[in-house]
């Protein structure tokens, strides 16, 4: 049996890619403590669309996670596990359930552009360290479960979309969602271009304050950059509410919109709407370009913002590859 570990939408994506990839056939998938409702609907979406079957699927809750979490592990430790599959190499919350199975191997799956090269740029140093909190081992100890540090010495393997380069210390098995492609019917042919007006600019959570002090002149340079009938759109993270722009989209004269689904899926079920999108270290930027190579994407060159956020320099790296330009605004 394989085991997939998923707490956001864009891990379950990769856990929908890695299943189909790699033909899984006997599985489960764990749903690890999803951090809001937009995040459990999104999700929720993802299952069904891409035919994930309910009697696979177990959901680890916040409200009753570590009695539920250590029952379940006990239960899995009896059974053989051939690949477990990581959403998150950097969540503790992950950890305690890929350290407490006794599995053949272990695959690491994206978290995120910047996440991903932080957690390949570790692996290909070799370090490794532990993230799960000392109370909280103590914590599982008293339900049962004992933590304990193991060796994890051997390269590490990556299932990922972005192009990471095989080492000696790290493999990497490279996707350009294939099973995404073909589930919406994608085609990279011109005939398939976007006729939309929309420009979407991506929202994000880091930075803010700075982000905040820059978003008015970015809207606005984009109003004249994208006259009308063009409609500029910011798209909210799912984590932002409207409360934290509300005033700057108020004095900007542009709409905010919280996406029902991961942005991926908006454009690929709404394909006449958009034409652009703008954003700074949004994994969005990366992901849409690969996804819909017709669309016009733009990573904004910012050094106020870029100093808050403080992202690592092999990102930008990443977005050229792909095609992804740079702007000032």
């Amino acid at each position: 049996m394989d085991v997939f570990l998923a707490s956001t939408p864009f891990q379950l994506m990769g856990c929908t890619e890695a299943r189909h990839h790699f033909g899984s056939q006997d599985y489960r998938l764990l749903v690890v403590r999803p951090d809001n409702k937009t995040t459990v609907r999104q999700m929720r979406f993802l299952l069904d669309e891409f035919g994930w079957p309910r009697d696979r699927v177990i959901w680890l809750s916040k409200v009753t996670f570590y009695p539920k979490v250590a029952a379940l592990l006990r239960r899995l430790r009896r059974q053989p596990i051939d690949i477990v599959y990581v959403g998150n190499r950097g969540s503790w919350l992950q950890e305690i359930i890929y350290l407490s199975l006794q599995a053949n191997s272990l695959m690491f799956l994206d978290d995120g552009i910047g996440s991903t090269v932080l957690y390949y740029r570790d692996a290909r140093a070799g370090k490794s360290k532990s993230r799960i909190p000392d109370r909280k081992r103590r914590l599982l100890a008293l339900l049962g479960l004992r933590i304990d540090a193991k060796d994890r010495s051997g390269p590490l393997t990556f299932f990922s979309c972005f192009p990471l380069v095989s080492l000696e210390a790290v493999q990497v098995v490279q996707h350009d969602f294939p099973a995404f492609r073909q589930h919406f019917g994608l085609s990279d042919a011109p005939d398939d271009r976007n006729r939309g007006s929309d420009v979407g600019y991506l929202g994000q959570r880091h930075g803010k304050t700075e982000l905040r002090r820059q978003l008015v002149q970015h809207l606005t340079k984009l109003r004249q950059r994208h006259p009308a009938p063009s409609r500029i759109v910011y798209l909210m993270h799912r984590k932002q509410t409207r409360d934290d722009i509300e005033d700057i989209l108020h004095a900007s004269g542009v709409e905010a919109q919280k996406s029902r689904l991961p942005i991926e899926i908006e454009v690929a079920l709404a394909k006449t709407r958009f034409k652009a999108f703008y954003g700074f270290t949004s994994t969005a930027l990366y992901t849409l370009k690969v996804m819909f190579p017709w669309l016009d994407v733009y990573q904004i060159e910012d050094p106020l913002v870029a100093a808050a956020v403080h992202y690592p320099p092999e990102m930008s790296d990443l977005f050229r590859q792909a095609g992804v330009l740079n702007t000032v605004l």
